[in-house]
This record gives structure tokens, sequence and C-alpha cells, in this order.
């Protein structure tokens, strides 16, 4: 079973582009990276909300996309490798929780969020990364990260509130518009609609080409 590391080679045939770079018709592909001691309840209502907007299979959290029978690690590194955007999210215990040993996960090797994140980290030129502060999380001190995993050192965060449900609605609507107003509304129309035009757009177009192909041409007319 294959490993994330920061030193894992891209492996995928269709990476992600740049958000710059993306069509404003395309949905990003969004990798939740969270500690699921420190954060589960917070990342399922996360998603819950990020897949009404964008469709479920845009949307990776490891528990609820790996079905029975698939790789763990080698889903984990085609999901990371595929993504438009991380969303590392982190609460109020995420630097401290520590393993059997008594230290701390994110220094072990083999700790799956410390290598999503070096993973996403490497790919920085070509995603977008978001740190999610969720139960009154601070943000974590250089001191509490592996080498390996500073560089979130140079993203700000944004915190999510939970204190009301105003509060988690307006958060998740920040949230949204950050990774890219190309969901639930593309350029103001609700998805279903804009999916019902462009249908019909494209059968207009078809019956007008099968039109044009049946008239006979002038050159035709004028020689009968």
């Amino acid at each position: 079973m294959a490993t994330v590391t920061d030193e894992t080679p891209a492996t995928d045939e269709t990476p992600a582009t740049p958000r710059r770079n993306r069509p404003w018709w395309r949905l990003p592909r969004i990798f939740i990276t969270y500690r699921r001691s420190d954060s589960a309840g917070y990342v399922l209502a996360m998603r819950k909300r990020l897949q009404h907007y964008y469709g479920g299979r845009r949307v990776f959290q490891d528990t609820e996309t790996i079905h029975a029978g698939e790789m763990f690690a080698d889903s984990i590194l085609r999901n990371l490798e595929r993504c438009d955007v991380q969303l590392v999210v982190i609460g109020p215990e995420w630097a401290t929780v520590t393993g059997a040993d008594g230290k701390q996960r994110l220094e072990d090797e083999h700790d799956y969020v410390a290598g999503e994140i070096a993973h996403g980290l490497s790919r920085r030129d070509a995603i977008t990364i978001i740190l999610v502060l969720v139960g009154e999380a601070s943000f974590p001190e250089a001191g509490d990260m592996p080498p390996r995993i500073r560089g979130l050192l140079d993203y700000n965060a944004r915190t999510l509130h939970d204190t009301r449900a105003e509060d988690f609605d307006q958060g998740m609507a920040e949230l949204i518009d950050q990774i890219g107003p190309i969901g639930q509304r593309i350029l103001g129309i609700p998805r279903t609609q804009f999916a019902i035009g462009a249908f019909v757009l494209a059968a207009s177009g078809a019956a007008f080409a099968a039109v044009a192909l049946q008239r006979p041409a002038r050159s035709q007319i004028r020689s009968n």
C-alpha cells in the first residue's frame, strides 16, 4: 500500500489546473484534509453544504468517499492529484493529538494528515489551499508543525464559527465564494436551469444543422 508523502510523484493523467486558468463552467474538485478526532463533526456539515453546491462527486472526504475494497492510501493519493482545492480543517486539538506512543501525530512520517498537507504544498502552484479554523481553534505556531508542513504559515486562515446556525451559514457562503462562484449558480443562473438551457441550446443547434444538411445547395437548384 502506498504512503502519501511530500515526495510522492504526480501520477494522475489529468492534473488539476490553477483556479485562474479554469474555464468558468468547470466545477472544482475539492479535497478535505482533517483530523477525525479533532473536527469530524464540522467536516460532515461542511461536506454536505459543499456537495449541495458542487455535487457529490466533486467533494472528497476519506470516510465518505472511499468505498469498501478500495486501497485507502491509493485513493487518497489519486484524489489529491485530481483536486483543484484543498481545504485544511484545523480544530482546537489539531496540533496536539498524540499517538499510542505519546508522540505528536503530525511528527509521524506515516501520518495521513501531515502527508496530505505536504503533498498539497508540493502542488501549491496548481491548486488553491484554504485553511479553515473550527471549534474556536487558533492558528498553530511554527513550533507545532513539522518542517515539511510549515508552508501552511504562508497562508491566511478562514474561521468558521458555529455559535449560531446563521454564523455557520455565513461562513460557508464566504468559503464557497472563495472557492469560486461556479457551483450552484453559474453566471447568476441556478445550476439546474443552466443545464436545461444548455440542453435546449444544443438540441436547437442540432436541429438547425440537420435542416441545413437537407437543404440543396444553390448550384444544385440552378442546375435543375
